[in-house]
């Protein structure tokens, strides 16, 4: 879970800095990288994916900052799946130093040296002092843009979802349109759609997301 991979980089960053900040040059930056996975076991056909992350000085002494991601494994074999998500980490630690002026550029390399396909990015959030002006939702778009991912959820809060999360054992009606603005024409469409979709069989206002 992304609150279980935040927990383990904070332990992590913290012990980095408690173990080596004394002996090392003033001009040292330290980081910590974390991942909490669900692969592929034997026999079965269960959801493959990972929570991954990055805690990063963006300059020697400065406060952390953080990249978290949720990715989905498509490779068939827990060992192939090891293989990917190795790769991914080294492409989040190195585009954290060397691209954190530029969010869409890290998020453009996450898959360098990746067949395609293999791996999809579905969520990624930017945290910390030296991310405050990055824009979480708008950046999730380009995860779109850049084919890294066919599409992206947010909560009505506007905060960054994760589908399997989202949609898991629910009933969904998708309503299509752009809504610039939204119009009580619009609003009475959705509200008539979703009264008529929970008179239908086993669907219910606890058991359904519109």
């Amino acid at each position: 879970s992304r609150s279980r991979v935040q927990a383990m980089l904070a332990k992590e960053f913290n012990q980095v800095l408690e173990r080596v900040s004394a002996k090392r040059a003033k001009a040292s930056r330290y980081f910590a990288y974390a991942a909490t996975v669900t692969a592929k076991a034997f026999n079965r056909d269960n959801e493959c994916h990972a929570w991954c992350g990055i805690r990063v000085q963006m300059y020697p002494g400065a406060e952390a900052s953080e990249i978290i991601l949720h990715v989905r494994m498509r490779d068939n074999t827990a060992e192939q799946q090891q293989d990917v998500l190795g790769k991914l980490g080294v492409n989040l630690i190195y585009g954290a130093y060397y691209y954190f002026e530029n969010p869409k550029k890290i998020i453009d390399s996450l898959t360098d040296n990746l067949e395609h396909g293999r791996i999809e990015v579905d969520s990624i959030e930017f945290h910390g002092p030296y991310f405050e002006e990055v824009d979480n939702r708008g950046i999730n778009l380009h995860l779109i843009r850049s084919w890294k991912t066919r599409g992206v959820m947010f909560k009505p809060d506007g905060k960054v979802a994760i589908p399997s999360e989202m949609l898991y054992k629910k009933n969904v009606l998708t309503i299509r349109g752009s809504f610039r603005p939204a119009t009580k024409l619009n609003v009475d469409m959705i509200e008539q759609g979703q009264k008529a979709f929970r008179q239908l069989d086993d669907v219910s206002e606890e058991n359904s997301i519109a």
